[in-house]
Formats: C-alpha cells, sequence, structure tokens
C-alpha cells in the first residue's frame, strides 16, 4: 500500500510511468542502504508536508525529493 502510495507522489510530480516511480524507489532505496518501504513512507510523510524525523530512511526521501518538493509548493 505504502509503495503504491509513494509511486503514485513521484508518477504524480515527475509525470513519469508507474514502473519507472517503483524504480526510482528501488534505486534511492539502494543508494542510501535503507528499506524499500522505508523510503516508501518517508516520501509519502514528505509529501504530506510531514517533518523530518532524522531516521535513515527520512534522510533519504529529503535528499533524494526534497528539491522537488520544494519547488512544487513555490509554485503553487
Amino acid at each position: 500500500m505504502e509503495m503504491d502510495r509513494a509511486a503514485g507522489v513521484l508518477v504524480a510530480l515527475r509525470r513519469c510511468a508507474v514502473t519507472e516511480a517503483f524504480d526510482e524507489i528501488l534505486d534511492a532505496s539502494k543508494r542510501h542502504r535503507v528499506s524499500p518501504l522505508g523510503v516508501a513512507r518517508a516520501l509519502v510523510a514528505l509529501a504530506e508536508g510531514g517533518v523530518d524525523d532524522g531516521t535513515p530512511a527520512a534522510s533519504a526521501a529529503r535528499y533524494e525529493w526534497g528539491n522537488l518538493m520544494e519547488s512544487i509548493v513555490v509554485a503553487s
């Protein structure tokens, strides 16, 4: 469920295919050595305006997609 929601966030923001979104989540999890589910949960929390709780997954999500989220907030 969280993986689907996280992929949906990336599909909406990047206008990419679902498979590309899943691949991006998996690649980020490998780069940061965090579970894909952890990265997915952190991405969803980031998209919902959540605060970085200092976990490795939250840090990974902020690093990977923080600028993307900020550009959406500024544009709206």
